[in-house]
């Protein structure tokens, strides 16, 4: 029996396959997800990630334009509940979408955009237990955060999706 944790790398594969031909913009977002995006935020606190990625998919179907600000949203709660290989995937996306239009301060400066901070803080984390829980639990916004899938199969399939691409690459 599946548990609805275990839903999530699902829909996120089914989702990430079905908005591949959408705009993409590195815009904020319009004023009227605003309410949306703070539930979402809410529910990813209180462990309820299956809702809180529902939300964010609702957004970015409705508005049928891929923003970058809900992938990285949406990266946080994928990530948050265990699904790091799926996570990775969408914080990737969030992340050409930024680079394709970075914010004029930043891109001047040469600063990191918060994509290349998650991207670093993910590979950083997962060379132990207990730094990929202090990573999860700051992006999950749980002070109480545990880790919500075994950590072993979280970084196998990571480490299984990134070999994958080098093989596919060549």
């Amino acid at each position: 029996m599946h548990t609805v944790v275990e839903d999530i790398g699902t829909a996120i594969r089914g989702f990430l396959n079905e908005i591949a031909g959408f705009p993409v913009t590195n815009k904020d977002v319009p004023l009227w997800m605003d309410d949306y995006i703070s539930r979402a935020v809410q529910l990813k606190r209180t462990r309820n990630y299956h809702d809180a990625v529902e939300i964010y998919m609702h957004l970015v179907r409705t508005s049928r334009t891929v923003y970058a600000a809900l992938m990285i949203s949406l990266y946080k709660t994928v990530a948050s509940a265990g699904y790091l290989a799926e996570g990775l995937r969408v914080l990737e996306i969030g992340k050409h979408i930024y680079d394709s239009d970075p914010l004029e301060p930043a891109a001047m400066y040469g600063m990191p955009s918060n994509y290349d901070f998650h991207l670093h803080s993910l590979f950083q984390s997962v060379r132990s237990r207990s730094e990929l829980t202090a990573y999860l639990k700051s992006i999950s916004g749980n002070f109480q955060y545990q880790l919500e899938r075994d950590y072993v199969v979280m970084v196998t399939e990571l480490v299984d999706c990134l070999e994958l691409r080098s093989c596919v690459k060549h």
